[in-house]
């Protein structure tokens, strides 16, 4: 899942489904989640930091404006090369995208495809309906 600021809601369904399911599926949830500062915009913070504690999630945070450099979810992403090729390609995972979209679907496609290297497995994933966006001006 990767869901920079209001992105979030929809995967916020998904999740609490999930730890309220009294059978929960052991496929892993990856969140990449971003905003601008983590004091000031981190949605549903605590309820995120659970999850991730209880072993359900595995959160990847790009806070843009906590350092000089901006820091966005594409770029965790390109840092999780090994992580995405296992869940996507050796284990045939699903993307689901949800924000704006301005810049960042490009940019997330462009990001994914660095880090599994591969980028006709990812028009694969498209063709197939395992990647989804969902996003918005």
């Amino acid at each position: 899942m990767i869901g920079p600021g209001t992105g979030l809601a929809p995967f916020r369904g998904i999740l609490q489904e999930r730890e309220l399911s009294e059978t929960p599926t052991s496929a892993p949830l990856v969140l990449f989640f971003g905003c601008r500062s983590s004091t000031a915009d981190f949605h549903c913070e605590e309820d995120l930091k659970r999850m991730e504690q209880s072993g359900m999630l595995q959160l990847f945070c790009a806070f843009s404006r906590d350092q000089t450099d901006k820091v966005y979810v594409q770029h965790l992403i390109r840092k999780q090369g090994v992580l995405l090729k296992k869940l996507l390609v050796e284990n045939g995972g699903s993307v689901l995208l949800s924000g704006s979209s301005k810049n960042m679907p490009q940019a997330v496609k462009e990001a994914l495809i660095e880090a599994i290297g591969d980028a006709q497995y990812i028009e694969e994933m498209i063709q197939t309906n395992r990647y989804q966006e969902e996003t918005w001006a």
